[in-house]
């Protein structure tokens, strides 16, 4: 799976969750901020936004796939900030449950 099909689905779980946010993935890309200071999403819509990117590639990998886990929760960045972070972050599980 590739960036921009990860981004997609980043982009489908928006749409899904936060309409505001989807519109700035549009324009902003991986650059779009998602969670932490200045970002659209407080900690019960990144859990909604979350929920739906797992449906979601679980539906296209046919895995399950945790976002949330003891790896995400204990990096010094976390992997939620922006767009960018999350497709590269999903690619590492993707890779790593291979």
């Amino acid at each position: 799976m590739n960036q921009q099909e990860i981004q997609n689905i980043i982009l489908q779980a928006a749409e899904e969750t936060h309409s505001r946010l989807a519109a700035a993935i549009r324009d902003q890309g991986r650059e779009t901020k998602l969670f932490g200071r200045d970002a659209p999403l407080d900690s019960l819509a990144l859990v909604s936004l979350i929920a739906a990117v797992e449906t979601s590639l679980r539906e296209h990998c046919h895995k399950d796939i945790m976002l949330v886990n003891e790896d995400a929760m204990s990096r010094s960045r976390s992997p939620f900030r922006t767009v960018g972070t999350l497709c590269d972050y999903i690619n590492e599980l993707i890779a790593s449950s291979q």
